[in-house]
């Protein structure tokens, strides 16, 4: 597994430091061509985040205020601690709860169609989430709190503010001085941010290949709820390359099977034509999610075939 970055030539007038295509290979061998978000992009989405934070952090504050000007009284002191409590949390889990929630997206990052990748073409995992965002606080928080409190630390004030801004401009130009420009967090929890493709569905299959789809295989609604347009684009990699090894199909019929829980004997040596199979079916379900205008819903039973 690996990921590597190589520079493209510069278009329609933009620097060449703007367009840097980022190939990741993913566990599957599928190797899968995005585009590392530019560092103009990740300070604007940042920023869109720092108001999104601000705003709720003077609605909570607003609200709080209120509560405290009520009479005194146990709920009302309950009330304003939670109110309290809840700004603390807002400041230190919004950029890990939304990733978690949004697959490694923010309010930010989904306005500058942005999203953080593993940078080994893996899933995206828990624990990678909060360790690029718990870095956060040593990037960025403690060098501001040094430079707004030098008194913290109990030296001289002006030398603590020194500190503060060397440390701050060493680490905001950290991602200048690698190629996957990778802030110290990405670094650390093995990620890189990228910009996301558009949310279109990919080509029909017939533009992949003449062969007709097998229609011996059916797949219930409950197993197409587990891939989305993602995974249908490492999928759709592999099928459209003609140069592709055997054990990559192996591979990614083995892990389809058990994902999903369809019998991998059904499949026996007509793996190529079962992933066809697969592929229509699951686009066919999420053009049909996208167009009632959900990217989720509930799980139902049931067998559903391309077109059916």
């Amino acid at each position: 597994m690996r990921a590597k970055a190589k520079r493209g030539k510069a278009e329609s007038g933009k620097a060449k430091s703007e367009w840097r295509p980022l190939e990741l290979e993913t566990p599957e061998g599928v190797p899968l061509h995005v585009q590392l978000a530019s560092i103009r992009q990740r300070f604007s989405a940042f920023i869109v985040d720092l108001f999104v934070i601000a705003m709720l952090t003077w609605a909570l504050d607003s609200l709080t205020r209120w509560v405290d000007a009520l009479s005194a009284g146990s709920l009302t002191l309950w009330i304003s601690a939670v109110l309290r409590i809840a700004g603390f949390v807002l400041h230190t889990l919004y950029f890990i709860s939304f990733e978690l929630l949004w697959r490694g997206r923010t309010p930010g990052k989904r306005l500058l169609s942005l999203r953080v990748v593993r940078r080994d073409g893996g899933p995206l995992r828990a624990e990678m989430i909060f360790a690029r965002n718990l870095t956060r606080e040593i990037e960025l928080w403690l060098p501001l709190a040094l430079l707004i409190a030098p008194t913290v630390l109990g030296g001289p004030a002006s030398l603590v503010r020194t500190i503060g801004f060397i440390g701050l401009i060493v680490l905001a130009l950290f991602p200048y001085f690698n190629t996957n420009r990778a802030r110290l967090g990405d670094l650390f929890a093995g990620t890189v941010v990228v910009q996301e493709p558009n949310h279109r569905l990919l080509p029909d299959l017939a533009a992949l290949s003449p062969d007709p789809l097998d229609s011996s295989f059916a797949f219930t609604l409950d197993q197409l709820e587990h891939y989305g347009i993602y995974e249908l684009q490492v999928l759709e990699g592999l099928l459209a390359n003609d140069h592709a090894p055997e054990e990559a199909f192996d591979v990614v019929v083995e892990k389809v099977c058990r994902k999903i829980g369809f019998p991998r004997d059904a499949v026996g040596e007509r793996k190529e034509a079962f992933l066809k199979a697969f592929y229509a079916a699951q686009r066919a379900r999420l053009e049909q999610k996208l167009l009632m205008g959900r990217r989720q819903e509930r799980k139902r039973s049931g067998i559903f075939r391309p077109g059916g």
